[in-house]
Order: C-alpha cells, then sequence, then structure tokens
C-alpha cells in the first residue's frame, strides 16, 4: 500500500501479486492491482485483476466485490465496452442497488448501447 500510495505503481504491483497467495488477501490484493494497472494505463490487465477480485472475493469480502465491480464498470464504460460495463454494473446493481452511482451509470451504459447503429 505504500508503494501504491508514493505513485510506485509497478512495483506496488508485484507486492500485490504476491499477497494473492493468502486467501483472506487475495480479493484485495486482486482490487489493489487492478487500480495500479489502471493508473499506469494497463487497462486490459486492471479488468482482469477487477474480474479476479470479483471472483475470489468471499463472505468476508463484499466490500471489495462492490468496489471490484464498480471500478470493472467504470473502466469498461471508459473504454467504450458498454456490454462489459453492463454485465459488472447489474451485477453490482443486484447485490447493492443504492451503491454509489451505479444506478446513473447503468441508465448511462443503456443509453450508449441504443445509440449504437444496427449491425447490417
Amino acid at each position: 500500500m505504500r508503494l501504491k500510495r508514493a505513485g510506485k505503481f509497478r512495483e506496488a504491483i508485484n507486492e500485490f501479486q504476491q499477497s494473492r497467495a493468502e486467501q483472506r488477501r487475495t480479493s484485495s490484493a486482486n482490487l489493489e492491482a487492478g487500480e495500479c494497472f489502471q493508473q499506469i494505463k494497463q487497462y486490459p490487465l486492471a479488468l482482469k485483476s477487477y474480474q479476479e477480485a470479483v471472483d475470489t472475493a468471499g463472505l468476508w469480502d463484499e466490500e471489495v466485490k462492490k468496489l471490484a465491480l464498480y471500478r470493472a464498470g467504470w473502466l469498461a464504460k471508459g473504454l467504450k465496452g458498454y456490454d462489459t460495463a453492463e454485465k459488472y454494473l447489474s451485477e453490482l446493481a443486484g447485490i447493492d442497488f443504492a451503491y454509489k452511482d451505479v444506478s446513473a451509470l447503468l441508465d448511462e451504459v443503456t443509453q450508449k448501447q441504443s445509440e449504437r447503429p444496427e449491425p447490417a
């Protein structure tokens, strides 16, 4: 965490990847690694780490899971991956519809999806 706060994202990623071995830290380590990957503009790796955070979240990691879904949805939306964004944000809304601005984000994604041209 100190490395991340100091802006040493590449070094922090190494530490987070190593800490995945501890079962109770796996989900939060994946989330933190995703945030670091996002900071260094490695967006596919960030999305993968967020998905791993969601997949490894246990009962004790519900807040981590919600934040990972939120971050993944935001990132996918920013990358114009609206179907992916909808998947993550819908899952989050199913868990906690009042989480941050998830309902507004879902509305934005739905709007963007409806604006896409029909395939020929």
